[in-house]
C-alpha cells in the first residue's frame, strides 16, 4: 500500500471505529501503518488534514469517547487546541497549538504510536 493510502486509513479511523466493531488496533494493522511508521510524520498527517475539515472534529469526538485511566488527549478550548498524555502518577502534560490541523496531527502520531507500543509490550 502506498504511503498517501495509509495516511488516510489512518486519518479516518475515528470514521471506521464508529461504524464498525473493531477496535483501533485492529484497524491499525489493516491500515498498514505498522509497515511504515517510522517513515510517517505529523506533517504527513497534516496534508491530509487540510484536505478535510471534518477529520479534526473526528479525532477530537475520538478523544472525548476515550475511556481510559491514561493516555494521549486531544481538545479545544476557546479556539486553543490542547494536546497531552494523561498519567495515574504524573497527571497531564500538555501542548498547546493555535493550530486545528498541527494540533491533530500531533495528536493521531502520538496516539497510534502509544497503540502499537502497548501492544508490543
Amino acid at each position: 500500500m502506498e504511503k498517501i493510502g495509509i495516511l488516510r486509513n489512518i486519518v479516518l479511523l475515528p470514521k471506521k471505529i464508529q461504524d464498525g466493531n473493531k477496535s483501533i488496533y485492529e484497524l491499525l494493522k489493516e491500515s498498514g501503518y505498522m509497515t511504515y511508521f517510522n517513515k510517517i510524520s505529523e506533517d504527513d498527517f497534516l496534508e491530509i488534514l487540510r484536505d478535510g475539515p471534518n477529520f479534526v472534529n473526528d479525532w477530537l469526538r475520538y478523544s472525548e469517547n476515550k475511556r481510559v485511566s491514561s493516555g494521549y488527549f486531544f481538545t479545544e478550548t476557546d479556539g486553543i487546541y490542547s494536546v497531552g498524555f494523561l498519567s495515574l502518577n504524573d497527571g497531564a502534560n500538555e501542548k498547546l497549538f493555535s493550530s486545528r490541523e498541527e494540533a491533530c496531527a500531533y495528536f493521531i502520531k502520538k496516539e497510534i504510536d502509544e497503540i502499537l507500543a502497548l501492544s508490543n509490550s
